[in-house]
């Protein structure tokens, strides 16, 4: 279960709304100091007839003691902010890259990307200075195939 996973669960308690549609709308703060995994209360403004800031300072009222793996829930705004305990969220990420092993990271993306980088030049004497972008182009390329992509490599 990922943390978002477990916002998502303590929320649809609370809400009254189902897991899957609340991880839909959790979002990342714009600013790390407001959290770590932000629930926006605007959609339900209009169910319970009340606006957003009243909504998420009832939803943060039902958190007085943190859930466990998380220091704070806190409402700003028309958003109910959830603070990761560290060291949850770091057991969390490594026992993901442990169960996923050489996977970890990959993605099943099915586009077609072309990337353009340069070769060193026939008609001059090669330096240090070519590596740069050929090494960047080509590093560029393994990652997108990593995730999924097909890559066309285009050198000029």
């Amino acid at each position: 279960m990922t943390s978002k996973e477990a916002v998502a669960g303590l929320l649809s308690k609370e809400v009254n709304m189902p897991e899957e549609d609340i991880l839909k709308l959790l979002e990342k703060p714009r600013y790390s100091n407001l959290g770590d995994v932000s629930f926006p209360c605007f959609s339900l403004a209009s169910q319970y007839k009340k606006s957003p800031f009243m909504i998420a300072q009832e939803i943060e009222s039902h958190f007085q003691a943190p859930p466990k793996g998380f220091t704070k829930v806190q409402a700003i705004g028309g958003y109910v902010n959830f603070f990761y305990e560290n060291s949850t969220a770091c057991q969390s990420i490594l026992r993901e890259i442990l169960q996923k092993n050489k996977n970890y990271g990959r993605g099943n993306e099915k586009r077609k990307v072309m990337i353009e980088f340069s070769q060193a030049n026939t008609h001059k004497a090669f330096h240090v200075g070519h590596i740069r972008g050929t090494s960047l182009g080509e590093c560029l390329s393994r990652i997108l195939e990593f995730s999924g992509d097909k890559v066309i490599r285009a050198n000029y």
